[in-house]
Order: structure tokens, then sequence, then C-alpha cells
């Protein structure tokens, strides 16, 4: 779904999942925070209404370690702006 966001004057990509940016990504573990630009929140409930988060998550991609970002909608799964950050796990909770 690709929408004019009121806020941000930039498009908003939706995805189905994770899956469908990185096919063969494999998830560990995963670290969820509140989303605090509201500005951005506010174009994201705009365009799909729900709860939305900010995910970290450690992963394996092409047999490499990994560490997405992306913002998620726990009421119907969406993700928004899904990026490898790092290529290795940056979090400390990744770190074990």
């Amino acid at each position: 779904m690709d929408a004019q966001s009121g806020g941000c004057n930039s498009i908003i990509k939706l995805f189905d999942s994770v899956q469908s940016v990185f096919p063969n990504y494999k998830k560990f573990k995963s670290v969820e925070v509140e989303i605090k630009n509201q500005t951005l929140l506010d174009s994201l409930q705009e365009y799909s209404s729900g709860n939305w988060v900010k995910i970290y998550e450690a992963g394996e991609k092409s047999n490499n370690k990994v560490e997405i970002h992306y913002f998620l909608n726990k009421n119907n799964g969406r993700v928004f702006d899904v990026k490898v950050k790092y290529d290795y796990w940056h979090q400390p909770e990744f770190k074990n």
C-alpha cells in the first residue's frame, strides 16, 4: 500500500510481513518499544489504524547475523520501514 503521508509529506509503504521484504530472513529474538515520533505515529495510524510499535530484531539473513528495525501494527501484522540496521547483533539483549 502506498499512501501520501499528511504529516511527513513522504510515501508510506506498508508490507504484510517482514518475510515479504526479506523472504529468507529468520528471526531469533526481538525487542519492542513505543514509537516516540508522534508525527510518524499519526501518519501510520491514518493509513492502518491499530497499535503501532517499533521493533528491534536479531535474526539471520543469507546465513549472516543481522539486526533489523521496523514498525509493526500489532493488530493486523503490517510492517513499515523494514531495514537491516546492523550486520551484527547490536542491542545488548541480543549479545549472549
